[in-house]
């Protein structure tokens, strides 16, 4: 039989013979779950913030960009689009990548009472960028952009939408530039999105493949540059380095016959993941924060419980309790009231939680947060981390000030009242 535990389950935290608990105990109990409520929240809207932002970066840049080194002021299509992205996928292994042909160029959007600096960028049907936006159209819905009829569709932003006066069904004039001097294009506007993303939104709009194939005079075989996606995106850099020497090594064995330049989605959003790198920041000094309040609530209701039964305690010694067994004793008291508060604290943390997921209460301006509301996003590894390091810091904390107990002798507590 285990001792300790047989009798620390037979005592109660209050020795009167009142209903409830003494006002120390709900004080460490409360104490114990504000720091685990916080704890969960704080980490389940970092996670949630890290994953909404990281998404949306992504599905405007994608993870990694392949483009031919410019050595004009005008882009380079890629030769041998096949070949490369047979080596690119070499380069990823045991990751299968999901590379798509995609091209951007920029020009000028003009109504009859305003005009707009824009990124016309392609998207192909079913990659990540292409369902990225798929997911934020507001008004109508994205085009097949691989049917003929879609060739001068256009799709932007609500930001732009509003600037220039634009709704689904008008069309607008697009002025681009290049070598040969300027083209007009006659655009329909199909569909308007919002990431809430105001940096990206007001300067990228989508067009199909095709036009902006026919628009830089792309051949068959040729592609402005090559999406990459699908791969985990903490070794993001990794996969660049090692594409990036594959395609070296390709040219100087003549493989291909273009030096090309291979990007990432943390060089080209380096600000924002710059930015969410802080919040962890932030998240060390609350776990902190939290860990020393609890422990500090802890500590003094475990001398409070100590105070209480020093006639118990010298009882105990009296009938042969070695001092390991009674500081026990008091230690599992003690964890009593970590559970309790783990209890609370992860029942208020998990209602928040879902009723966030789901119903999205607490708003944010997305000028500021690029985001319209708090996002949120725990997982079970976390949630694990959380309350098995709660228990672990709880019972570390609670063994030093039990040492108290050994300097309690029996006949010192006859004379204590």
């Amino acid at each position: 039989m285990n001792f300790p535990l047989y009798i620390s389950r037979r005592l109660r935290l209050n020795p009167t013979n009142k209903k409830g608990r003494s006002a120390g105990v709900v004080i460490a109990v409360a104490g114990v779950s504000i720091a685990i409520a916080v704890m969960i929240i704080t980490l389940a809207t970092v996670l949630g913030f890290k994953n909404a932002i990281e998404k949306k970066v992504e599905g405007f840049d994608s993870q990694i960009t392949v483009e031919a080194i410019r050595y004009t002021g005008y882009p380079t299509p890629l030769n041998n689009i096949e070949i490369i992205s047979q080596l690119i996928t070499e380069a990823c292994e045991p990751f299968v990548p999901d590379i798509s042909p995609s091209a951007h160029v920029t020009g000028v959007m003009k109504t009859d009472t305003d005009f707009a600096g824009m990124v016309f960028k392609s998207i192909v049907d079913s990659t990540i960028p292409y369902n990225f936006v798929s997911d934020a159209i507001i008004e109508s819905k994205i085009p097949v952009f691989t049917d003929s009829t879609a060739l001068n569709n256009v799709i932007v932003s609500q930001t732009t939408a509003n600037a220039l006066q634009l709704k689904t069904g008008d069309r607008v004039y697009a002025y681009f530039i290049d070598k040969s001097g300027v083209k007009t294009r006659r655009l329909t506007v199909t569909a308007i999105y919002n990431t809430s993303f105001l940096e990206r939104d007001k300067i990228y709009c989508y067009v199909s493949p095709p036009f902006l194939d026919r628009l830089t005079e792309i051949e068959p075989g040729q592609a402005m540059s090559l999406e990459i996606n699908g791969l985990p995106l903490k070794d993001i850099s990794d996969y660049r380095e090692k594409i990036q020497t594959k395609l070296n090594n390709a040219y100087r064995s003549r493989i291909i016959d273009q030096t090309i330049n291979v990007i990432d989605v943390k060089q080209t959003g380096a600000v924002y993941f710059s930015w969410l790198e802080l919040l962890d920041t932030n998240v060390a000094v609350i776990i902190i924060l939290m860990t020393i309040i609890a422990s500090f609530t802890l500590v003094s209701s475990l001398f409070i419980i100590i105070l209480e039964r020093v006639n118990l305690i010298g009882l105990l010694k009296a009938l042969g309790a070695t001092n390991r067994q009674t500081r026990m004793i008091f230690i599992q008291m003690a964890m009593r009231i970590v559970f309790t508060g783990m209890i609370i604290g992860n029942a208020v943390a998990l209602l928040y939680v879902f009723i966030q997921k789901t119903f999205h209460v607490i708003p944010l301006n997305p000028e500021a947060y690029y985001l319209s509301f708090v996002p949120v996003n725990l997982s079970v590894i976390h949630w694990i981390i959380v309350n098995v390091g709660a228990i672990v810091i709880g019972w570390i904390v609670l063994a030093v000030p039990a040492m108290i107990i050994n300097r309690i002798s029996p006949a010192s507590t006859m004379r204590y009242e």
